[in-house]
């Protein structure tokens, strides 16, 4: 049932993120006595952006009630990781290289919105897939540390947990890169400018929210 509902949540983010082309869209329209206002759709104003927001608060508290279930756990059973159950082996030197490639992604993806704002569609494109390809390395080095651990989630609630903590954050990401696939695919179409981009705001908006995830992971 949870990789059925993923699914469906994958096929309504590509849908939400692949509306009318912005070029089709007056940039004013007539509201009457003689006054024009600015249209919504693909404004930073718009009521996506507002949708986003409440989206992330949502999930935010979500992921803080697992981590604070890890951090309670921690600080009262008697042996954590308990006995039996080996620390995952993980050089910290793998650790901060893989968190590195994802902190990259994220400068990656700035300096694709400061082209934007410039209205350099070029720049757009090219911060845009360089973040997806560093994403898709991270997630390499993340599953091969998976693959790596020495118990399986059903084995205790350490183990339960850590798989947990890191496929939330994973499926993140993979949310996060096919956002960031709709606005390359947007891009080709034609879309975007530096007076409206909101898909790129969301879609780089949530990249960042994805990185906050696995840097406190």
């Amino acid at each position: 049932l949870a990789a059925v509902g993923a699914l469906l949540f994958l096929i309504s983010v590509i849908i939400w993120m692949w509306p009318e082309a912005d070029r089709e869209q007056p940039l004013m329209i007539p509201a009457g006595c003689g006054i024009e206002l600015p249209h919504a759709h693909g404004l930073h104003s718009s009521p996506a952006w507002g949708g986003l927001v409440l989206t992330l608060l949502g999930d935010a508290t979500l992921y803080a009630s697992l981590v604070f279930a890890y951090l309670f756990l921690w600080s009262f059973a008697a042996a954590w990781p308990p006995a039996g159950i080996a620390a995952p082996q993980f050089e910290w030197q793998v650790a901060g290289l893989a968190l590195l490639v994802l902190a990259a992604s994220a400068f990656a993806l700035k300096w694709a919105g400061a082209g934007i704002r410039r209205d350099d569609r070029k720049r757009l494109a090219i911060g845009f897939a360089g973040a997806m390809i560093l994403g898709g390395v991270f997630l390499v080095i993340q599953t091969i540390a998976v693959i790596a651990f020495a118990f399986e989630p059903m084995d205790h609630a350490y183990a339960a947990l850590s798989h947990v903590l890191i496929g939330y954050q994973a499926f993140h990401l993979m949310i996060a890169m096919v956002m960031a696939g709709m606005v390359l695919a947007r891009i080709r179409r034609g879309d975007f400018s530096a007076g409206r981009h909101v898909a790129v705001r969301i879609a780089t908006t949530f990249w960042y929210y994805s990185v906050a995830l696995w840097v406190i992971g």
